[in-house]
């Protein structure tokens, strides 16, 4: 079951590709009480009548769980909540497929690979199950299967230090391009990120500008860390959206 405290995502099947966003606030043997559900696409809230049938979905040490709910009625406690029918441990479910939204998002990454002094970087993508980075080919030598660890602030000042396994390393002629399109809190650091990380010519003698892209994955992240990332892409989400 989520934790209370946890995001969960609310659809009216489970198959739908449509969502909306709530959180859960409380619950007891019979019962779980979860904020308003908020459509991600228009940021309305979603409706729903006594004894309509919805499916959660949250996720847990990297999976995605789902379980059938029906609505019972909205309740205070004190804000606006909805009351939900509790399942039962064996309709909690482990989906086959993860699911994890991705957004661009251009953020200072410091790299560490064991043995070696860390490597300043900047992410291209994050999604709650990964990301994807930028910097030097000739600073970076690691290949798919190392494992490597990642430290990194979201907005708020909130530290993400992960340990994450490289899934593929993509290698490219062309110097990467520069987070142009930034802007806000994040412009300053994520250029001057960029800055340091990008290649120059003059870094090899051999003519080496490429750049490498590392794709990673989390390994054993806590939840509570995963939820602040997905909240950040949620609210990328609904910025861009506007």
């Amino acid at each position: 079951m989520p934790s209370i405290g946890q995001k969960v995502r609310v659809k009216r099947n489970q198959g739908d590709v449509e969502s909306a966003w709530s959180r859960l606030v409380d619950a007891d043997e019979a019962y779980l009480y979860i904020d308003v559900p908020v459509e991600g696409g228009s940021g309305r809230p979603l409706s729903a009548q006594q004894s309509d049938s919805l499916w959660i979905e949250f996720t847990c040490n990297g999976g995605l769980y789902g379980f059938p709910v029906e609505m019972r009625e909205c309740v205070e406690i004190p804000a606006p909540a909805w009351r939900l029918s509790r399942p039962a441990e064996e309709q909690v479910i482990r989906l086959q497929r993860r699911e994890f939204v991705r957004v661009k998002a251009v953020l200072p990454v410091e790299l560490q690979v064991a043995g070696r002094p860390p490597v300043q970087a900047y992410s291209r993508d994050i999604s709650g199950g990964g990301l994807a980075l930028v910097s030097s080919a000739r600073q970076l030598e690691v290949n798919p299967g190392d494992e490597v660890q990642v430290s990194f602030r979201l907005p708020g000042d909130f530290l993400v230090t992960a340990r994450c396994v490289v899934a593929r390393v993509t290698r490219q002629d062309a110097e990467p391009a520069r987070p142009s399109q930034i802007s806000g809190p994040e412009a300053h650091s994520a250029l001057h990120a960029a800055a340091k990380a990008a290649p120059h010519p003059a870094d090899d003698g051999h003519g080496d500008t490429g750049a490498v892209v590392l794709s990673l994955r989390f390994l054993d992240l806590q939840e509570k860390v995963r939820q602040r990332i997905i909240q950040f892409i949620f609210q990328r989400q609904r910025m861009h959206i506007r």
